[in-house]
């Protein structure tokens, strides 16, 4: 149906469609089980309703909700912003005075509070996680601390993401030092060297960049727009699960809004909090190279070398060094990929101190008051 619309879909996404228009804009159209989305010029919308309508029968609400996000939109302000309110209220009624005598409703509390992290609420992730875990071996003391859970997210009321028009310009720089010098002055950071080569002289040991920039341009017949800045950070919990696995986190901002966030246990086997942090940084990388194909689907191309902000300066040094490996040389090819892609000019790791570590809310449950500091930098980055 949508092909026969003129609609092609993302490859990264097959849920996810785009149609030039006359007028050189794109009409889009993303679909989830059996609800969709279409953004289109309103003249242009109505043949798509009427299309769909004629096909599926579908029916249309007001746009002020999808997918259990409420949306509040304010032009003047240049702002949009992304809450659940509406939904976890539902989620408190439906639960609060649940008869337990017929059975725990654990699964169902814990996949909506999965839902909720996935969408908009991603700080508290770690915490429905641990919940998550338990899915197979639940008490009434474990529906308790889920519902303790969902009271925290019904306490933020409609606090959500928050889009904000020209955020390119004000995304946030962590400071990088604590310490200053005798006379004031701060002490900057630097590791590695810039003159870095392998042992042909030649600095790029993957790829000539000066080639593959020019190979993009012709793949790609759009320039490099400024209006877009794609910064994430990066960071791991070293030998913290009961198998002693290190957990990778990360966060991926757009003009400081979070688009893609999340955590995952380590498969690999790791040493030192130092490995750790590397191979969250692969990971990490991964998550932004997805991001950047599906920005570029809708033919926006950030500037590079895109920002990933990590607190290991032992992490950092080893990555920037493409002529040591340093004490990683054990682990797998793939967790090499913060290094190549640093040699390829994609990537350039900066260091933040831990306190300004917004991937911390993923790697652990931080304490109430580094949570309170990250909180309200998770939802926008901006200044």
């Amino acid at each position: 149906m949508t092909s026969s619309l003129g609609f092609v879909a993302d490859t990264m996404d097959p849920c996810f469609f785009k149609r030039r228009e006359p007028d050189g804009l794109f009409s889009l159209l993303i679909c989830h089980v059996d609800d969709s989305r279409v953004g289109a010029h309103p003249a242009i919308l109505q043949e798509i309703y009427s299309a769909l309508f004629a096909e599926f029968g579908v029916t249309v609400a007001d746009g002020t909700r999808f997918l259990g996000m409420d949306m509040v939109h304010k032009p003047l302000d240049g702002q949009l912003t992304l809450h659940m309110g509406t939904y976890i209220e539902e989620t408190v009624v439906r639960f609060a005075d649940f008869d337990v005598a017929a059975g725990i409703p654990y699964r169902e509390l814990v996949g909506c509070l999965l839902w909720a992290c996935g969408c908009c609420h991603g700080a508290d992730l770690m915490r429905v996680k641990a919940l998550a875990s338990k899915c197979n071996d639940f008490n009434l003391d474990d529906f308790a601390n889920a519902m303790k859970v969902l009271y925290r997210l019904q306490a933020r009321g409609q606090q959500g993401i928050v889009f904000l028009k020209g955020g390119a310009t004000r995304v946030r720089v962590p400071p990088n030092r604590r310490q200053k010098c005798d006379d004031g002055t701060m002490i900057p950071y630097y590791i590695g060297a810039d003159d870095l080569v392998d042992e042909f002289g030649t600095k790029d040991l993957y790829r000539e960049v000066d080639a593959e920039r020019e190979a993009v341009a012709v793949a790609y017949d759009f320039p490099v727009s400024s209006r877009f800045r794609l910064v994430a950070y990066t960071d791991a919990s070293f030998a913290t699960t009961d198998k002693m696995q290190s957990i990778s986190g990360w966060v991926i901002y757009l003009n400081g809004t979070p688009i893609l966030w999340g955590s995952m246990k380590q498969t690999v086997v790791v040493d030192s909090s130092c490995s750790a942090e590397y191979v969250a940084a692969s990971v990490t990388v991964k998550q932004v190279k997805e991001l950047e194909h599906r920005l570029l689907f809708l033919e926006l191309c950030c500037p590079k070398p895109y920002t990933v902000y990590t607190d290991s300066q032992a992490a950092k040094a080893i990555a920037d060094n493409s002529n040591s490996m340093g004490n990683v040389r054990h682990l797998c090819i793939r967790t090499h990929l913060t290094r190549c892609y640093i040699s390829l000019g994609d990537i350039a790791l900066a260091f933040c101190i831990t306190e300004a570590m917004v991937a911390d809310l993923f790697t652990k449950i931080v304490t109430a008051a580094q949570e309170k500091g990250l909180l309200y930098r998770f939802y926008n980055d901006c200044e």
